[in-house]
């Protein structure tokens, strides 16, 4: 016999969930939980609201924005055991990197034990893969191509998506100020073709720029200057502080939207080491595969050594490479204008639920076209 149903006000349940009721107002706004009404008007919340609130705290938890949450949710993650296998698969990660942990410390106790004296390294390295230092604010703020003609560039991508670029100050770069409704804050492109730049650099939006780049360094990265830093694995990072830069330019006919940024990286285990202890993220892992995803930011850390995956790597080697998203609502259309543009469309995929093919500008500069089915 099934207990009797429950309802509560919302005072009741944000104390029992532990939110405030300010957030239970701010999920009924954004389309996400519908609470009943009594009789009188007054909001309740019943045993389907609160397996919607589970549901929403859970992606908010794994670092789902709440606009795509609300995207998921109406789709492909309605049903609340894809959003528990999610759950699952997070913890799984996390107690698989605490056990490699005291796995070290257990094998450095070991040593110690036998009168073995550790040097130096073992001691930087022990500091760094057991002990939690205190993050930073920051965030992905720039993804930076190096192109062959930044003008051309510009004009051909405009042309592409309908973007408008416009000068950074004292960057020499031209950014594209489309936004992104796939992170809750957008980052931009920007363009240099400027020889000694590397092919592609990570820019990170941070209070102290001085500061991240000596945690950056202590974690195993490098770099003479914040602005041509790189992580433990050589992925070229910038660090900067906030800074004005010239408004978007209103454009109703953009057909692109920036959307995800994709490191092939070696170790996929350093990498989420590094930026989990820099920022602060944390990352779950995408279906039975070596892809991960940030928390924080549109930003996934992929193995150099998936068979067949999507992104395929550009360059032989194992350097860390990286890929541009971009969101279309029509595929299709967009390699015709890529193709008519004098781009060339490469090879065409699927990553996961989502449409992908990859393609290179008149200059030979690679970028993906990305489809995903819940946003259009």
């Amino acid at each position: 016999m099934s207990p009797p149903s429950r309802y509560f006000s919302p005072a009741e349940t944000a104390r029992r969930l532990k939110v405030s009721t300010k957030a239970l107002r701010l999920y009924e706004t954004l389309g996400l939980v519908d609470p009943l009404r009594t009789s009188t008007g007054w909001r309740t919340y019943g045993p389907d609201q609160m397996v919607r609130l589970h549901q929403v705290l859970a992606m908010k938890h794994l670092g789902v924005p709440l606009k795509r949450a609300r995207e998921l949710l109406g789709d492909q993650l309605a049903d609340l055991d894809a959003v528990l296998q999610l759950q699952e698969a997070a913890f799984c990660a996390r107690m698989a990197d605490d056990a490699r942990r005291l796995e070290l410390v257990v094998a450095v106790r070991r040593r110690l034990a036998s009168g073995e004296t550790l040097s130096v390294d073992d001691l930087i390295h022990l500091t760094r893969e057991t002990v939690m230092t205190d993050p930073i604010e920051g965030r992905l703020a720039t993804v930076q191509l190096r192109v062959a003609d930044k003008p051309r560039a510009a004009a051909w991508f405009g042309d592409l998506f309908g973007w408008t670029f416009t000068e950074a100050p004292g960057e020499g770069s031209a950014w594209s100020h489309t936004a992104s409704g796939v992170v809750d804050k957008a980052w931009a492109l920007a363009l240099t073709d400027a020889a000694s730049a590397p092919s592609v650099r990570l820019g990170f939006e941070v209070d102290e720029p001085a500061e991240a780049l000596a945690l950056a360094t202590s974690l195993g990265g490098a770099g003479g200057s914040p602005d041509t830093a790189s992580d433990d694995q050589g992925l070229p990072l910038a660090f900067f502080a906030p800074q004005a830069v010239p408004p978007p330019s209103a454009n109703r006919h953009a057909t692109g939207e920036l959307g995800v940024v994709v490191a092939l990286v070696n170790d996929t285990a350093r990498a989420k080491a590094f930026y989990g202890g820099l920022f602060g993220d944390g990352f779950h892992q995408i279906g039975p595969q070596d892809r991960w995803w940030s928390t924080q930011a549109a930003f996934g850390i992929f193995s150099n050594a998936l068979a067949g995956g999507h992104p395929a790597r550009q360059a032989p080697g194992d350097a860390p490479e990286v890929h541009v998203f971009v969101c279309v609502r029509d595929l299709a259309e967009h390699q015709d204008r890529v193709r008519s543009l004098g781009g060339a469309v490469l090879t065409e995929s699927r990553m996961g639920p989502y449409e992908v093919c990859a393609c290179h500008d008149d200059q030979g500069t690679r970028f993906h076209l990305w489809r995903d089915p819940a946003r259009y």
